[in-house]
Order: C-alpha cells, then sequence, then structure tokens
C-alpha cells in the first residue's frame, strides 16, 4: 500500500469525508469535503470522478441525481473479525500454519496468519485474524445481535472454536481485538447478479460519475473488488462507461 501510494502522495488526502455531491452547470461536479484533522469544510470541482462507495452510502451520497435504482435491493451480510495475539501456536491435526488456515465442521471460515509475509525465520509472537460470518439470521437481525454483544460474549464464542482447532490456545493469548462490520460483505441474493437492478449500479451517470465497489459484483472477493476498480479507471481513460 504505502509502495503504491509513494508516487501519489501529493495528490492524497486522508482523513477527509466526502459527504455531498451536486452535478454543476458546466457539467462538472462540485464535491464537498470535511476534514477531520483540519475541521475544514472544502468544495471541489472534478470533470470525472470514481466512488468506490458501498451503495448503501451511495444512496445517500448521490441524493442530487436521478439514477432509478432500488439501493435496498443490495444486502450485506455482518461479519466478526479477530485479530488475535499469541506468543505460541498449539500443534492441531491436518495440516502446518499456512496462509489461510480453514477447520472442518466449525461456524467460522477459519483464519490467516497475519504475519506470512514476514521475512523473519522465527518470532516470538504472532497475530492471526479470525472471520466469523454472522450468518445464523437474516443480516438486520444479525446486526443487532451482533452490536448487543459486549467483549466477554465474543470471547465466549470464539475461544472454544480457537480451543478446538488448537487445544490449549487459551493460554497462548495474550490479546484479542474484535471488529464487527455491520455490512461488510455483499450478499449474492436471488436474481441479484444478472438484475437489470445491478446494471443500472454499475453505469456511470452522464460518463462524469464512474462506480467501482464490489458489491457491483454481486460477491465480495478482493479480485472482484481489484476488478472493478480497473474497470471504471478504464472507462475514465475512455470518456465512456
Amino acid at each position: 500500500m504505502k509502495q503504491l501510494a509513494g508516487p501519489l502522495k501529493d495528490h492524497i488526502k486522508t482523513s477527509t469525508l466526502c459527504y455531498d455531491l451536486k452535478p454543476m452547470a458546466n457539467g462538472n461536479t462540485l464535491i464537498t469535503t470535511f476534514n477531520a484533522n483540519t475541521q475544514v469544510t472544502e468544495n471541489l470541482e472534478a470533470e470525472k470522478i470514481i466512488l468506490c462507495a458501498p451503495q448503501f452510502v451511495n444512496d445517500r451520497l448521490l441524493k442530487n441525481f436521478d439514477r432509478n435504482i432500488d439501493y435496498k435491493a443490495f444486502s450485506y451480510s455482518p461479519w466478526l473479525i479477530a485479530n488475535i495475539t499469541i506468543n505460541e501456536l498449539p500443534e492441531s491435526k491436518g495440516i502446518n500454519l499456512c496462509w489461510d488456515n480453514v477447520a472442518y465442521n466449525t461456524p467460522s471460515v477459519g483464519y490467516v496468519n497475519s504475519a506470512q509475509q514476514h521475512l523473519k525465520l522465527s518470532e516470538d509472537k504472532k497475530v492471526i485474524t479470525y472471520y466469523l460470518p454472522l450468518c445464523d439470521f437474516e443480516p438486520a437481525i444479525a446486526r443487532l445481535a451482533a452490536y448487543s454483544r459486549n467483549y466477554e460474549q465474543w470471547l465466549d464464542i470464539v475461544i472454544p472454536e480457537l480451543e478446538i482447532i488448537h487445544p490449549g490456545i487459551t493460554k497462548a493469548i495474550e490479546n484479542i481485538d474484535f471488529w464487527v462490520w455491520g455490512h461488510g460483505m455483499i450478499a449474492p441474493a436471488k436474481d441479484f447478479i444478472w438484475s437489470e437492478n445491478l446494471a443500472k449500479a454499475k453505469t456511470s451517470i452522464d460518463d462524469k460519475i464512474f462506480f467501482a465497489h464490489s458489491d457491483l459484483s454481486g460477491v465480495s472477493i478482493f479480485e472482484e473488488a481489484f476488478h472493478q476498480g480497473i474497470n471504471a479507471a478504464k472507462q475514465v481513460l475512455n470518456g465512456r462507461s
């Protein structure tokens, strides 16, 4: 990420929230932003925009544009992510520690070795990142249940599963940080991926505002997000959607 940002550092604004977009008489778009560090609101004028926000954000940002899209048709599933610092990883059945580690017949989708790309031959500590899809109920109910749980209740869910995968891991855990993504993953609902509604969401606004987000694929994986970004950039360069 740092290598990609390096050559563009003079053109990147961080800690800056875009909260309004409006069409201008000259055909450009007026962007209103707020910088959380400086507490300054600023207007920018753009000929072309790539908007990489999920559709429930676009629903609010694009209130000044008539897109005729049913944003409620986009269904997002909540997830829990836990970053777990351990001073050792007890042995378990199956293959040794990999980048992506999935256990059989458990509620989660396993964990990744967050230090997989470190060059050290040995490490005193490791961080594993554990992913739990909250899909026992329909998304709205699952979100309410997730936000009502406290830290200890999340521990009661996560640690017993880790003990199944790695017996004795509890004593090796030094810290656990939890984060709930209430709308983390687009769900490929019935009749969604090839729907007219999704096709409209992918279409640019007057070849001025172009869209890039994994939810435009209907499947929430990195490769799809990457594809949508490249596709939007090509549209801008070609001057059309």
